[in-house]
């Protein structure tokens, strides 16, 4: 018991996430992801005339890449929920600057591809993906220490 309290942070200190919490954010925010990128996609391919070729709305490419992306941002997240003050905002923040990363390729499309509706698919995969990533780790996996609601120094204004 005495060890328990050693290692135990001073003053309430928060804690990270639990591990078996980040790993059902992770999933559930993988199977969202995917699967409103595998609605989309055709979308994006049949309705809105995008090359064929056009590798962004194929599952074989945009499994890996939402893969890639919610590891880094779950990992973002384990690492920085028990670190900082805010961390629900600092992760906001994160992920918004992620996305405005990922709306510049999209943008570049424009020029070479002249099909808008289909760059607004992507941009919509994007966005549904970063999305469901943010609510999925704040909610299901918060910092500990931190209330599930309006935790008083998270709040997103």
């Amino acid at each position: 018991m005495a060890i328990e309290s050693a290692l135990r942070p001073a003053g309430g200190a928060r804690r990270g996430p639990r591990a078996w919490r980040l790993a059902v954010a992770y999933l559930l925010s993988l199977a969202a992801t995917t699967l409103s990128n595998a609605v989309l996609g055709p979308i994006g391919l049949v309705v809105f005339s995008a090359p064929d070729d056009f590798c962004a709305f194929e599952p074989h490419w945009s499994v890996p890449v939402s893969v890639a992306a919610i590891s880094a941002l779950t990992l973002t997240w384990a690492l920085l929920a028990p670190r900082v003050r805010q961390p629900r905002l600092r992760f906001y923040q994160v992920v918004r600057g992620v996305v405005l990363a990922s709306l510049l390729p999209s943008a570049l499309l424009l020029v070479t591809w002249r099909s808008l509706l289909g760059v607004v698919t992507l941009v919509l995969m994007i966005l549904v993906g970063a999305s469901a990533t943010y609510l999925a780790l704040t909610r299901i996996a918060p910092a500990s220490g931190a209330q599930h609601l309006g935790d008083e120094e998270g709040q997103l204004q």
